[in-house]
């Protein structure tokens, strides 16, 4: 699966400038063959913004947000999936990037 988003971003109390920014998401989710409930599902999310803005954006690479886990089909309605998730975001008005390890347990339901 490959999901792209853009995004505008507006916080009026630190100042009237909107702040865009792209966002890629590619993502591969595997069916086990010995058990076909549960998959092996991998992603990987790239944040850009697009302009500087008041809000702290500056253009140019914003985070990274890295999955690896297990899916599981409760039924044919709802999936769960596990794992770890890594984020690395780029802090330009600091001289520290930050860098988020997340258990990351997610459902999923379809109508």
């Amino acid at each position: 699966m490959s999901r792209s988003r853009l995004e505008e971003r507006l916080v009026p109390r630190l100042g009237d400038d909107t702040a865009l920014r792209f966002r890629q998401l590619l993502r591969i989710s595997v069916p086990l063959v010995a058990a076909s409930s549960y998959s092996v599902v991998a992603s990987n999310e790239y944040f850009l913004n697009l302009n500087n803005a008041d809000l702290g954006s500056r253009r140019g690479f914003n985070q990274n947000r890295a999955f690896v886990g297990m899916g599981y089909n409760l039924n044919s309605k709802i999936k769960t999936e596990i794992g770890y998730m890594n984020q690395y975001i780029n802090r330009p008005l600091t001289p520290i990037n930050r860098n988020n390890h997340i258990l990351s347990i997610n459902f999923y339901f379809n109508n």
